[in-house]
């Protein structure tokens, strides 16, 4: 570590937190760390979560407070991004905390490392989740698309491509700006992240599970339905659009594919699972036979649990294509029979 410590910007989207707030930023504060700054983006949250920001920086000089109308995640990360006058940049969400050690960790890891990211685990309950057993570096654009591919593909975005378990030159995450969608309300994570790690040279990955992912049981991302599958076709869209602009898009357009799949398949299965008739399943599922892209299936190019995956969506699509031409078909003797019987 250089004798002149590099300043590190933490930026905190504050909204209807007041029950986790105080540990949130409490957590920050006491980091072995020093060289910090805290900026807590008060989203308009109608509680009490506003005086309890202005508090803290009353107390503490290296909190900066932002008031704004509520807009949405999103917009206040980018307005604490903005802000930002670090050379590293970091996120915390306002229902989490951290360990006290993490970030003098991070910035040791990607200072010694000349890395433009360094990632850690977490802790989600009593479940460690690790995106590796030891220290790893990730280099070289070979390595860095199947990191990031292969994330996509499995389904694995969420352990690699969430804002709060990293830090990053803040310089890389200015320049992306640009590509953050202010309309996603869930998921925004990935598009965020996504075209950071595409103009990262090296990415370090940590075991240590350092972050303390708090999470409502009744979120809507424990859950899986039609309005998830709605944001994450538009997550996938503006994938696309990162990656093509930046002149990736070849580099990960399979990977992409088979996450497409990985979707379709999650909603057949809720689909399957709901409280719905069999001919409201049937529309159901003939609405998203339209929807899905034609797929091209090379048994050698997938592994097996991809390839068992495919196979079902598309024994899926045969079932309910059958049930639902028959359907069609009785409700049309039915109605036959009834205007016979009017006549």
């Amino acid at each position: 570590m250089p004798e002149k410590l590099p300043l590190l910007s933490v930026v905190v989207p504050v909204y209807k937190v007041e029950k986790y707030i105080n540990q949130c930023v409490d957590s920050i504060l006491n980091q072995t760390y020093k060289n910090i700054e805290i900026i807590l983006v008060d989203d308009g949250s109608p509680d009490n979560c506003p005086k309890i920001c202005d508090e803290y920086a009353k107390k503490d000089s290296r909190i900066k407070v932002i008031h704004q109308k509520n807009s949405g995640v999103v917009v206040a990360t980018m307005v604490g991004t903005q802000a930002a006058r670090g050379e590293y940049l970091a996120f915390v969400d306002s229902d989490d905390y951290i360990e006290t050690n993490m970030y003098e960790k991070l910035v040791e890891t990607i200072v010694r490392n000349d890395a433009d990211m360094v990632k850690c685990g977490y802790m989600q309950g009593d479940s460690a989740k690790q995106p590796c057993k030891n220290e790893t570096i990730i280099c070289g654009e070979k390595n860095l698309v199947k990191y990031i591919g292969g994330a996509i593909s499995q389904g694995a975005l969420f352990m690699v491509q969430v804002r709060w378990n990293m830090i990053t030159k803040t310089e890389i995450v200015k320049n992306n700006l640009k590509y953050w969608d202010k309309d996603l309300k869930q998921g925004e994570d990935i598009v965020q992240v996504f075209p950071i790690m595409l103009d990262c040279k090296k990415i370090v990955l940590l075991p240590d599970c350092l972050y303390h992912y708090q999470r409502n049981q009744d979120s809507i991302t424990m859950s899986y339905d039609e309005d998830n599958f709605d944001a994450d076709i538009k997550i996938i869209a503006d994938i696309k659009i990162i990656a093509g602009t930046k002149e990736k898009l070849l580099l990960y357009k399979k990977y992409i594919q088979v996450y497409e799949k990985s979707l379709h398949l999650g909603l057949l299965s809720y689909i399957g699972k709901a409280d719905y008739s069999i001919r409201q399943k049937a529309e159901r599922i003939r609405g998203l036979h339209r929807r899905m892209t034609r797929v091209r299936f090379r048994p050698k190019r997938f592994l097996l649990r991809q390839r068992l995956r495919i196979i079902s969506v598309l024994l899926w699509l045969h079932m309910y294509k059958t049930i639902a031409r028959l359907s069609t078909k009785n409700a049309n003797k039915r109605l036959s029979k009834l205007s016979y019987r009017q006549d």
